[in-house]
């Protein structure tokens, strides 16, 4: 659990950063958001793929759990990687290139785990991370609002909500 909330809380204070220091000098036709919002979810795409492979060495049925579960989300990952390419001013062909991209990393991600076979006793806190990973990017997606407060709101919210489903699991 403790695994999950660091997780989900790195990547708040990662997005929280980059949103604060916006990144200049890139010489680009367009903003440059487009690729920096389409290359973040490449990178997502390369941890999903690193995901299912870790689950793989968790075990069948798990993997099979994950995938499918990575498979369904990442089809409109798909579209937002052409949206933000797109309404960031980058030429379709770069659009195209990005979405290749992205759906190319989720095999390399995989790939990567059947190279490196992790620790027994590192699957588990390897998982949280990536679940905390996962529930970051559903919750700064999907609750707009999120956006709207300070960051250390966000994250005592997040941290209170995450104790309170520990002693809710723990207890009952």
């Amino acid at each position: 659990m403790a695994c999950v909330v660091l997780s989900f809380q790195f990547f708040l204070l990662l997005e929280k950063y980059f949103s604060a220091h916006p990144v200049t000098g890139i010489a680009s036709k367009g903003h440059v958001m487009g690729p920096i919002g389409a290359g973040s979810l490449i990178l997502l795409s390369l941890l999903d793929g690193l995901s299912m492979g870790i689950a793989f060495q968790v075990g069948f049925h798990i993997g099979i759990l994950v995938a499918l579960s990575i498979i369904i989300h990442d089809l409109p990952d798909g579209i937002n990687t052409v949206v933000l390419m797109l309404k960031g001013g980058q030429s379709e062909k770069k659009a195209l290139l990005f979405l290749f991209m992205d759906g190319l990393t989720p095999l390399l991600g995989v790939l990567l785990t059947s190279v490196i076979i992790f620790p027994q006793n590192s699957l588990a806190i390897l998982l949280a991370v990536f679940a905390g990973e996962f529930i970051y990017v559903g919750a700064a997606g999907l609750l707009p609002e999120s956006q709207e407060h300070s960051i250390l709101r966000i994250a005592v919210a997040a941290t209170l909500g995450f104790l309170f489903i520990f002693i809710i699991t723990t207890f009952l």
